[in-house]
């Protein structure tokens, strides 16, 4: 996904000078079709926020958390790859929702930033020794939503924590995606001893209520209970080695690379 700024435009519900978020590439320019547009946020002024909160990673994050997770005030929800641009925000918005939240991230800057920065109560290091031990630690009751982003090892420590009637929201599976190797989780007959379900989902799915999304977004960011970072990449040139951060833990926050000036 993309942010542009509309520099010509053949259909009335865009004018030249909006700018959108879009399904595009690492490009200049783009051609595309209308119904592939969406206009979050009207007389914003930090494109790093659209991008950030009101872009695909946003609406991924509340339809996830909110529509498949479902947190209530009072329970414990986990979010695995917490400092990363999804795990960030949907952690945020299971705060808001009146939940305990406890990251799960790789080293102590990365934890430090989910807990002072996105404002989660605790963070595990995954990286500093036995990840279901130290789970078992910060939910002693269980865990009651999990948002998983890793799939894996993680998941599995995940799954041997599960509260009764816990939901584990499948969202990504960054662990194996350059492996391709996706082995199922050694510990999924917890989610029948605990009557839990799991449920994945894709948030394009949900293009049509996207508005939805950034409607709420919106308003909880400016009530400042949800905040950005991103880590910016600057030119074309530095796509390789952005995408290749994705998979290195370089990022905090949103992964982005900056093409060009508005304007151009």
């Amino acid at each position: 996904a993309g942010i542009g700024e509309v520099v010509e435009s053949r259909c009335d519900a865009y004018k030249v000078g909006d700018m959108v978020t879009t399904l595009t590439g690492l490009q200049d320019y783009a051609i595309i079709r209308d119904d592939l547009f969406s206009t979050p946020v009207v007389g914003y002024t930090d494109p790093l926020a659209v991008m950030s909160i009101y872009g695909p990673t946003g609406a991924t994050a509340y339809f996830g958390m909110k529509g498949v997770g479902k947190p209530q005030a009072g329970e414990t929800v986990v979010v695995s790859a917490a400092a990363g641009a999804t795990g960030s925000v949907a952690g945020q918005i299971a705060k808001i929702s009146g939940a305990r939240v406890v990251g799960i991230a790789g080293g102590p800057e990365k934890c430090r930033a989910v807990v002072e920065d996105f404002g989660f109560d605790a963070c595990v290091d995954y990286k500093a020794g036995n990840l279901s031990e130290a789970l078992k630690e910060q939910c002693p009751n269980g865990i009651n939503v999990y948002f998983d982003n890793v799939g894996g090892d993680v998941l599995n420590a995940a799954l041997g924590n599960l509260a009764h009637k816990a939901r584990v929201v499948m969202c990504g599976i960054i662990s194996s995606y350059l492996n391709g190797d996706h082995p199922g989780p050694s510990n999924y007959v917890n989610l029948l001893a605990t009557s839990s379900t799991m449920q994945g989902f894709i948030a394009l799915e949900e293009w049509a209520h996207f508005d939805e999304a950034f409607t709420a977004l919106r308003e909880w960011e400016q009530q400042g209970l949800l905040v950005h970072r991103e880590t910016v990449y600057e030119g074309l040139e530095s796509s390789i080695e952005a995408l290749n951060g994705l998979f290195t833990g370089a990022n905090i926050g949103k992964m982005l690379v900056k093409i060009s000036e508005p304007g151009i």
